[in-house]
């Protein structure tokens, strides 16, 4: 061969080598962005590798917290609740959630166990998978719930699917909307708010599959009323910028995945009083922003934010004169342990913006999950607290005292994780479920 000859192979070669290397960069780009073969493969690959290499323990179920006792009083009778208490937790050795029930002994007076299997069977489970998005094999939990008049509950399978379920366990509707985080019941107009995520991902310009979530209205029969875009609220109040933060270049502001993460929704009730809020305006929590917004019904004009205050929060809820509580997670140690983390339950004055702490504040009412985690503030003043990743749920007193404990046992000596706690008004008391129970058919 001659010398000229071996020349142009080798520049061949290499020009070929180049051009195949090329092209695989680009594919492989495109494979992050579009999720395409094989990413979703490796993916699956990595987190198995992970879970059998790595973690021994499931982080949902497992907590590096272990309580000997369920129930612990440190309060006087007179200044614990009275009502009852419904939990939302993980049961030991099973990927299912249970619904129960309980006064503050302790005592259950009813409870669901939903599965997942028995609310979408066989064949519809398959296309659900198929057509929705991937059903996991573990950590298929319950994340966001509240209750109706009637004792009936709305609950979320976490990025998974919505349903309400009567007090007889029946499935009353299901929906397969990508539910998520938060439910609530609006008993001003008798509507169920629901945050979702909209099944095809955004693909405008330098914005690749970011997650768009949503916040759907649906009255109690299912029905879909309306569904709201977070980016376009945002987009329409001129805050676009907020959708890059956690773009990571200088020559691209390409993100993609999580960059929000909508974790709560609310109305302003009519009952309430504010110079800032009228009834109907509607709050919204992305923790990855650390922002809790409330804006307009009908304009979606922005009419209050909270932007950098809290840190990976969660549940603002609104109080009676006008102002927001929030569970501020403040996850910045990422090891969770009895004396490690310290979340809080703040106050948020939404005239001034100032913050005032109601608890977390002191070593007697320390609690720390770094993520999830719920609060309510009940009508007497205590604060029900749900530290989900201790596997504990606190009531304190309108000063922060530690007033009552409940616990989430395990049966390997850890405890489990609490989804959520809702202090159940007045007339919903034992006979209230036994009644209901009894008009059960069979």
């Amino acid at each position: 061969m001659k010398q000229s000859q071996k020349i142009e192979r080798v520049v061949f070669l290499v020009c070929a080598c180049l051009i195949i290397m090329g092209l695989s960069y680009l594919y492989g780009v495109q494979t992050v962005h579009k999720r395409l073969f094989p990413y979703p493969q490796l993916r699956m690959l990595q987190s198995t590798a992970l879970e059998v290499l790595g973690r021994k323990t499931n982080p949902l179920l497992d907590l590096p917290i272990s309580d000997t006792e369920a129930i612990i009083r440190t309060g006087a009778a007179e200044d614990i609740g009275q009502g009852l208490v419904l939990i939302v937790h993980a049961i030991p050795d099973t990927r299912d959630s249970r619904v129960g029930i309980i006064d503050r002994d302790g005592n259950t007076i009813h409870e669901w166990m939903p599965r997942w299997d028995e609310i979408w069977p066989s064949p519809e489970a398959e296309a659900f998978s198929k057509d929705v998005r991937p059903v996991p094999g573990d950590g298929m939990y319950l994340h966001g719930i509240d209750v109706l008049p009637d004792g009936s509950y709305v609950a979320n399978y976490e990025h998974l699917s919505s349903f309400r379920m009567d007090v007889c366990g029946e499935v009353m509707w299901k929906k397969e909307n990508l539910g998520h985080h938060a439910v609530y019941y609006d008993q001003d107009d008798n509507t169920i708010w629901l945050t979702t995520e909209n099944k095809t991902p955004s693909k405008e310009p330098s914005m690749y599959n970011v997650r768009d979530w949503t916040l759907q209205q649906v009255s109690p029969g299912g029905e879909m009323l309306q569904e709201i875009s977070v980016i376009d609220i945002l987009k329409k109040n001129g805050l676009s910028g907020l959708l890059y933060m956690a773009s990571l270049h200088n020559e691209s502001v390409a993100v993609r995945g999580d960059t929000l993460h909508l974790n709560d929704v609310e109305i302003f009730p009519e009952r309430y009083d504010s110079t800032v809020f009228a009834p109907g305006d509607i709050m919204f929590s992305l923790r990855n922003i650390n922002a809790v917004f409330v804006v307009d019904p009908e304009t979606l004009e922005i009419k209050f934010k909270s932007v950098g205050q809290v840190l990976r929060q969660h549940d603002p809820d609104f109080t009676p004169d006008g102002n927001i509580t929030v569970f501020d997670n403040n996850n910045l140690q990422p090891t969770i342990g009895p004396d490690r983390g310290q979340s809080y339950i703040l106050r948020i004055d939404t005239e001034t913006n100032e913050i005032e702490t109601l608890a977390g504040d002191r070593e007697e009412n320390r609690f720390f999950t770094d993520i999830m985690g719920t609060h309510q503030v009940l009508p007497n003043g205590n604060i029900l607290v749900n530290s989900s990743g201790q596997g504990r749920v606190f009531e304190f007193s309108p000063e922060g005292d530690p007033l009552w404990r409940w616990s989430n046992l395990g049966t390997n000596g850890s405890n489990n994780r609490v989804y959520g706690v809702i202090g159940l008004p007045p007339e919903m008391d034992a006979a209230f479920f036994e009644e209901a129970v009894a008009a059960c058919p069979g």
